[in-house]
């Protein structure tokens, strides 16, 4: 048996090289791209599948589709079948859009107007091999990563991710130390404090960004760096088959464009710096712009983005999260996995065990060892638990989240600002109401909102150094203690949206976005106070609309939300 690491996911269904791979995909009775009704379907075929590296030049990778990871790839693997569908497939004429479609009148017209706004702009005017090959440049050495997807009579024939390992940024110079000498050493070695010991690339100039995130590790153990992954395999699957089953149920032309799966979008409308806060300019304002130091070109593919901007000109596209809560399927979501030294049958290779791990489970309740598992949190069983009548809710605002967002401050981060509001907001009986059941002695608060983790990576905001979060430094506490599964927290009625923090069933309390990357595909078709209540920025209005809420006709907002997902989802 050849057990060589192959490429895999990539290319058209018909070209797959990975022979177990391709049995699958080319299957008459389950073909395309795995997905399942369950998590232990989906999770017994990563087991069986996951073994197989997925790069023929770095046999250390493992992820579920190939990802091509320096530049010789792209012109060694890439380029050349680009040029071969280019022959195989000229390109046709794009066909007329069907009268029926729903995004072209009705509830969806807005979203399709966003679009064309953005297809409309300049350097996306006729788009063609230059255009492509000068956004994969620019992604590939600016950005350090992306996808590209090549459609061909109604197929997708690449679907292929790349990470630039040996990426280099060009604001290195600008970075400043939030620490007691503001250096870099002093920086890391207070930080210890609070987080693990990170194995932080020594380089400045070699560091990364993914919007205020600063990212500056290939792997966290020293003794490991071998095994790095360089990027995540997250989505993948998820997306591909959205593709795959557009091109499938609709008429779909020949074309060719870049999907960004990170938080922030790529591409400015005046071709500036995206990331100008890296360069302590405010990304908001278009005087503080700098034009492009490198890969500045008249014209562009579109790069497709989860998160948008009217000051950029990433075209909004759907998510996976999306796509899951659409089919209600299971997909493999990483072929990561590790074989557990305590593992009895040796074979780090093909586990005879399935990859399970003997290890002590720590405290987290995490095994240290076997695969990354499946997410099933939309399959039809468990959309069931999110339901409960209206009557039973409950009449809270409620948060919970991880404390992610640029700022470190409750006066730059709108989650942190929430946790302390919430905890403030308990000690006064005016924030708090009556119990509303016979038998229920607690008291009902205006605001639940809590901080579940509180995410220690370096983060970078304009106008100040590199810095991260100080605990201590809050009046309250954050942590898993404040957990509350998302079946449980659909007893609320009313549920604050922040920065990427999802809802459903639920009048939705939507918080003015302080983020340059404030929206979502559909959002042209969100309208105030019909399927959401707006909050200021600031919160000032916070409590205000809280109460505004059992008053008005809440459950009408409910209702026009569950319409407008039925349009967008269905």
């Amino acid at each position: 048996m050849d057990e060589r690491p192959m490429l895999r996911g990539i290319f058209a269904f018909e070209d797959e090289e990975t022979p177990e791979w391709r049995r699958g995909v080319m299957s008459e009775t389950s073909g395309g791209v795995p997905k399942f009704a369950t998590k232990a379907e989906c999770e017994d075929f990563i087991r069986k599948h996951c073994w197989r590296g997925s790069n023929p030049d770095f046999p250390k990778l493992q992820h579920v589709f190939s990802m091509l990871v320096d530049w010789h790839q792209i012109e060694e693997i890439l380029m050349p079948k680009i040029e071969e569908y280019d022959l195989k497939y000229p390109l046709e004429p794009t066909p007329p859009v069907s009268a029926d479609n729903r995004f072209a009148q009705g509830e969806g017209l807005p979203i399709a107007q966003d679009v064309d706004y953005r297809v409309n702009m300049p350097f996306h005017q006729q788009t063609n091999r230059e255009s492509t090959y000068n956004t994969l440049y620019y992604l590939f050495f600016n950005m350090r990563c992306g996808i590209f997807v090549m459609i061909r009579r109604r197929r997708v024939v690449i679907f292929a991710p790349f990470a630039n390992k040996n990426y280099e940024n060009n604001w290195g110079e600008n970075v400043t130390f939030d620490s007691s000498d503001g250096s870099m050493f002093a920086y890391y070695r207070e930080k210890q404090r609070y987080y693990r010991r990170e194995n932080i690339i020594p380089d400045v100039n070699k560091w990364w960004a993914n919007g205020n995130i600063i990212c500056n590790e290939h792997c966290r153990y020293r003794n490991k760096e071998d095994e790095t992954q360089y990027w995540g395999d997250q989505f993948l699957t998820q997306l591909r088959d959205m593709l795959e089953d557009a091109c499938k149920h609709r008429n779909i032309a020949d074309c060719e464009f870049f999907i960004n799966k990170r938080d922030y979008p790529h591409l400015k409308e005046n071709l500036s710096e995206p990331y100008g806060f890296l360069f302590d300019k405010d990304d908001r304002n278009p005087d503080d712009d700098i034009p492009l130091t490198k890969h500045l070109y008249a014209t562009y593919a579109p790069i497709m983005s989860f998160y948008v901007s009217k000051r950029f000109a990433d075209i909004p596209f759907p998510c996976s999260e999306d796509w899951e809560a659409a089919t209600g399927l299971v997909f493999p979501q990483s072929f990561r996995h590790t074989h557990c030294d305590r593992c009895p049958c040796r074979n780090s290779v093909h586990c005879e065990n399935d990859w399970e791990c003997f290890c002590d489970v720590g405290a987290n309740g995490r095994k240290r060892h076997g695969i990354e598992g499946a997410r099933d949190l939309f399959t039809a069983s468990n959309f069931r638990k999110f339901y409960k009548p209206w009557e039973d809710k409950v009449n809270t605002a409620f948060f919970r989240g991880s404390a992610t967002g640029g700022g470190t401050t409750i006066d730059t981060n709108q989650r942190l600002h929430l946790a302390h509001l919430s905890n403030t907001w308990k000690k006064d009986t005016m924030m708090n109401g009556e119990a509303e059941r016979d038998g229920d002695q607690e008291l009902v608060p205006l605001l639940n909102a809590e901080v579940t983790t509180w995410n220690l990576r370096d983060k970078k905001i304009a106008g100040k150094p590199m810095t991260f979060l100080r605990h201590e430094k809050f009046i309250f506490e954050g942590g898993r203690q404040h957990f509350i599964p998302i079946y449980e927290q659909s007893k609320f009625k009313y549920i604050l949206y922040v920065e990427g923090h999802c809802a459903a069933n639920r009048v939705i309390l939507k918080v003015e976005s302080r983020c340059v990357a404030d929206e979502m595909w559909y959002y042209p078709i969100l309208k105030p106070f019909e399927d959401h209540v707006p909050i200021k920025a600031d919160l000032s209005d916070l409590e205000e609309k809280i109460r505004w809420c059992p008053v008005v006709a809440e459950r009408v907002l409910v209702e026009r939300a569950r319409v407008i997902a039925s349009v967008v989802l269905r």
